[in-house]
């Protein structure tokens, strides 16, 4: 009887050593935190001392949105801890297993007593490793996750413009922009600007004061010469400038058109600052290409709604014939297109079935630091995007250098298709309005 309850006892104790193993061995393979690399490969690190089991190539070193992300110190550190896991399961698990042999046909009574011991010894130093970590995950998880080290890069405060000579013409001086692929309408790469080094710490201050800082470091009376000067101070600085209309705004504010700004950055010309220089695109033929592309039919719905709902805070009435206005912008299926391309195709069409030598008689009239309309298919109901003419490309027929921003996006300098010639024939972005600031009203320049 005793035998057999002795029996039982080993055997319930063999049970539970093989449990803790087990369990032990689960929690050593539970994953940890995912650690993610940014988009763009940076280096690859070398490492003096190796983890089997571990590839750092799989975890490079990145550099993403100004920030420096290395992900492979996380993950080696968690190779380690399960390398090292690893080992005391194993020495542990012999452990067990000899003091097991010896717990079971040991010969003697001090056999028996030295087996238990050693299974006791090791279940200890399995809870110690384990007790660590369960303790420390319930005062704080985040102590045992290990993610990826995230370092913001220093900005440096050192500007260099280079010497431009005076320029009136319409074409961008030889060499002053890198030249970049063409891609489809309307995503077009950014190029590098002219500027070196990086912007000012004097222009890295409040918005309402950016522009006039920008301003004062533009220098030249000619304003196609003055605007290039600012639209490279604005692709350097990286700074946002809110909506595309606003970042024309500014661009002409910052070259010496007159105005205001707000403490949000919000640029506002005097009344009468500008004139248009395409009088022929207005009215109807203008608003034909609201709602062109399908998901900007439900934004002119949107507007709609708003207008017959008035605005009680902003002292609004409720304006039915506006509501009803935008609510005919909203386009059938089979007038508007499903995809920005096809959205951009269709007003194209239109506008160069309306107008003769459209674009390019158009495009003709351009001059730097022109405001200009394009359609571009967007999400918004009009479609439309803004930018600022700079000058034409050196060497790409159709091509034309222009500053443009979004609120998802800080101003750049890019390249764009504006006529119908070259690599761009067929493919060029319609222009819907070109506006020019209005030199001859008293007040609106500032730049002499």
């Amino acid at each position: 009887m005793i035998n057999s309850v002795f029996q039982t006892k080993k055997i319930k104790t063999i049970f539970l050593c093989i449990f803790v193993l087990l369990l032990f061995f689960i929690l050593s393979n539970v994953n940890s935190t995912q650690v993610l690399a940014a988009d763009d490969s940076f280096v690859v690190p070398r490492l003096n001392v190796d983890i089997p089991g571990l590839d750092v190539k799989d975890f490079q070193v990145t550099r993403s949105a100004q920030t420096l992300s290395v992900p492979f110190f996380a993950v080696y550190v968690i190779a380690f801890y399960k390398y090292i896991l690893g080992i005391g399961l194993i020495a542990s698990a012999i452990i067990v297993i000899y003091g097991g042999y010896l717990y079971l046909l040991g010969a003697t009574g001090m056999q028996v007593q030295s087996g238990k011991e050693k299974i006791k010894e090791a279940l200890m130093g399995l809870v110690i490793l384990l007790g660590a970590y369960v303790i420390i995950t319930n005062v704080n998880p985040n102590l045992v996750r290990m993610n990826t080290l995230n370092i913001p890069e220093v900005m440096t405060n050192e500007f260099i413009l280079h010497d431009l000579s005076l320029q009136t013409s319409a074409t961008a001086p030889s060499g002053i922009y890198a030249d970049s692929p063409i891609v489809p309408d309307p995503e077009i790469a950014a190029v590098k600007p002219i500027v070196s080094g990086k912007c000012r710490a004097i222009l890295a201050i409040e918005k309402e004061l950016y522009i006039q800082n920008v301003s004062a470091n533009v220098n030249g009376t000619d304003f196609g010469y003055r605007i290039r000067q600012a639209a490279e101070f604005f692709a350097d600085c990286g700074i946002n400038m809110n909506n595309c209309g606003n970042v024309a705004q500014c661009a002409w504010m910052a070259a010496g058109v007159n105005g205001t700004v707000s403490k949000n950055g919000i640029c506002t010309p005097v009344k009468g600052a500008y004139k248009t220089v395409t009088p022929e695109i207005g009215g109807d033929l203008y608003t034909w290409a609201y709602g062109r592309r399908c998901v900007g039919g439900e934004k002119c719905l949107e507007h709609a709604d708003a207008a017959m709902r008035g605005n009680e805070k902003r002292n609004i009435a409720p304006n039915p014939e506006s509501a009803a206005r935008w609510q005919s912008y909203f386009r059938s299926s089979d007038q508007c297109g499903g995809s920005m391309s096809a959205a951009i195709a269709l007003v194209r069409d239109h506008l160069a079935g309306s107008l003769p030598n459209y674009p390019n008689d158009f495009a003709d009239r351009l001059e730097p630091g022109d405001w200009v309309y394009i359609y571009a298919g967007n999400t918004e109901c009009d479609g439309m995007h803004s930018m600022i003419f700079l000058g034409w490309h050196e060497s790409k027929k159709g091509v034309a250098w222009i500053l443009d921003g979004s609120i998802k996006q800080n101003p750049k300098i890019r390249e764009r298709c504006l006529k119908n010639e070259g690599s761009c024939a067929g493919r060029y972005s319609p222009i819907t309005r070109i506006m020019r600031p209005n030199f001859d009203k008293e007040g609106v320049w500032l730049g002499n």
